[in-house]
């Protein structure tokens, strides 16, 4: 995995024709653990690291700097204090939970400055279970170009740290937003990510969870909640052939634009590469495909996963939308999959 992460970054950089990454350093796991993968990937010279303080904690520096002794890459503070309080009085009346988020998009400005003076790509720190909560600010470290902890959940962030090592401190510490004194993810979020991350799991799969139904209630409010942080955004079409649905069935369509499929009128919670896969089935209705032509159409060349993969996607794609009778994705015995012709 560490590999594969790590070789993804460097792809995602030499695509972009850019010499290499920056991200801020905030002291915590996930950015911990983001600096070594694209160092991993590039090189200590192709890595930038930004000190971003904003009424911060001091230990968090010292955390980051952490980082920064043993990796070797180089580093520039730029404290965001005096401009984020300067920026507060403009909005005397203001709450205070709409002034936080303030820093946030402080950083994203500052992040994209340095990306624009090193000629780098900015690379995010978000994972997936902060990504499916909706647990980041819009435009603010929502705002980046590549996430490659993005499929991850906290558990697996906390593993390949480990693996990689991530110093421990910064691994046993709670894990913070760091917008103000004493916040915690878990204590704001109201679960713990081990919770977190079952409920997702389960509800990412289809299974049975074992957690209390209001806990799952809770998360489920809060993913429908977030919707519009992870969409496209929604745009107006004069031609309106341009906002086009793909109709598979009177149950069944997809709706290009969104990267989402609606069953039956509902949205169907799916990750990026379910969708691509349950498309790319869709739009040939009837052919045949065997697990290797799948992964290269929907992974790319340079995925090193085996086929499993692709069994776990389909089993995974059944389960959200053959619950009612419904059979739309086929098992070709001891040749691959094909999309039932309707």
């Amino acid at each position: 995995m560490l590999d594969n992460i790590s070789g993804w970054i460097k792809k995602q950089v030499r695509q972009a024709g850019k010499t290499g990454v920056v991200l801020g350093l905030s002291g915590g796991i996930d950015s911990a653990l983001a600096a070594f993968l694209a160092v991993r990937g590039l090189g200590k010279e192709q890595v930038f690291g930004i000190y971003l303080p904003c009424e911060s904690n001091p230990r968090d520096i010292a955390d980051a700097r952490l980082v920064e002794q043993k990796l070797g890459i180089k580093t520039f503070l730029s404290d965001l204090t005096d401009v984020y309080r300067e920026l507060i009085q403009l909005y005397p009346k203001a709450p205070k939970s709409v002034n936080i988020n303030l820093k946030p998009r402080l950083r994203m400005i500052t992040l994209y400055h340095h990306a624009g003076l090193h000629d780098c790509l900015v690379l995010g720190t978000g994972n997936k279970s902060e990504l499916r909560l909706g647990y980041f600010t819009k435009y603010g470290d929502g705002g980046v170009d590549l996430l490659p902890l993005g499929d991850l959940y906290k558990h697996e962030v906390t593993t390949l740290a480990r693996q990689i090592g991530v110093p421990q401190p910064i691994i046993n510490k709670p894990p913070s937003a760091g917008l103000h004194d004493g916040q915690t993810d878990e204590g704001e979020i109201g679960l713990s990510y081990g919770e977190i991350d079952h409920i997702l799991e389960c509800l990412e799969k289809g299974i049975p969870c074992e957690s209390s139904q209001d806990n799952i209630d809770k998360v489920k409010l809060l993913v429908k909640a977030s919707e519009h942080k992870r969409d496209c955004l929604p745009t107006f079409y004069k031609d309106k052939q341009a906002e086009m649905e793909i109709v598979i069935s009177p149950d069944l369509k997809i709706l290009p634009q969104r990267y989402q499929v609606i069953y039956r009128e509902e949205p169907v919670e799916m990750t990026l590469k379910e969708y691509e896969l349950f498309k790319f089935l869709s739009s040939h209705p009837g052919k045949v495909f065997t697990r290797e032509q799948l992964l290269k159409a929907v992974w790319g060349d340079d995925f090193w996963g085996g086929a499993r993969t692709v069994d776990v996607h389909i089993r995974r794609l059944r389960s959200k939308l053959e619950g009612a009778g419904d059979t739309f994705i086929e098992t070709i015995h001891s040749v691959g999959y094909a999309f039932r012709k309707i």
